[in-house]
């Protein structure tokens, strides 16, 4: 469970965030609002990135987050890339992490590094590796950037097998996939 309590964020004299509530518990919530009004500093806030300048923040288990920017590491292949959030990786975990990226459209892609990646690909790649993490709760800080209409349906529908039953934030400003994936969507900071 994700449960944030009248927090507010402030960076020199703009407030990003005031007294801002948000409980998610098994369920996906779509956050959708105009850029710089707040969606990412919630995001990075939740995870702990930044601090709150008031409120608290309770999230029970494990949280993981796809980062807007893909995050992946150039020295490696895209199925190490996935492996990352696994402490010792094996057989079996190189196995599921093949068998997601498939899923998601990147069978072609598995040998490939970062740099051999479109955005859309990478993308995705950082999808796959927020899913092999086996969290509780999630962030996803617009997951469907770059992505053309027939994949982002099939990356939701992804999203909502694997999510099932967890407590998830998506970050967007694609209103049809939020209206898609998402059990409720909320704007933040509308004035």
């Amino acid at each position: 469970m994700i449960e944030v309590n009248k927090i507010s964020k402030s960076f020199g004299d703009k407030t990003v965030l005031k007294d801002y509530s948000l409980i998610v518990n098994g369920e996906i919530v779509g956050v959708m609002g105009e850029s710089g009004k707040g969606k990412t500093t919630l995001m990075r806030v939740i995870a702990g990135l930044d601090k709150q300048d008031s409120g608290n923040i309770n999230v029970t288990g494990k949280i993981a987050i796809s980062f807007a920017e893909p995050r992946l590491f150039d020295d490696v292949n895209v199925v190490y890339n996935t492996l990352v959030p696994i402490k010792k990786p094996n057989e079996s975990d190189v196995e599921r992490a093949k068998l997601l990226l498939e899923e998601f459209g990147l069978a072609d892609a598995i040998n490939s590094y970062p740099n051999e990646l479109s955005t859309g690909m990478a993308n995705r790649v950082s999808m796959v590796r927020v899913l092999m993490s086996d969290a509780d709760n999630y962030i996803f800080d617009e997951p469907f950037k770059s992505l053309d209409d027939e994949t982002r349906n099939k990356v939701i529908a992804l999203l909502k097998k694997y999510l099932k039953d967890k407590s998830v934030i998506v970050i967007t400003h694609d209103e049809v996939a939020a209206n898609s994936l998402c059990d409720r969507v909320l704007k933040i900071n509308d004035d």
